[in-house]
């Protein structure tokens, strides 16, 4: 039986890179910038100790309702 693996666009990949590894200062800016579904979908992708420093940045806009949104 063959086997289907999915791949990552590249646009993932770029995202997920700097989710893992900017700096969160920059991270909390970028999620400003996106529509509350886009950081909403891009937070889902995050470690949870990631969240953590994310979430503890008083820059973050509408944390409490992203917070919400997250599954």
């Amino acid at each position: 039986m063959n086997e289907i693996t999915t791949v990552a666009s590249d646009e993932a990949v770029a995202i997920a890179r700097i989710l893992a590894n900017d700096h969160v200062a920059d991270i909390v800016e970028a999620l400003n910038r996106e529509p509350r579904e886009t950081a909403t979908e891009l937070l889902c992708e995050v470690t949870f100790e990631r969240l953590v420093e994310i979430f503890d940045q008083p820059e973050l806009d509408g944390a409490s309702e992203l917070m919400e949104a997250l599954p």
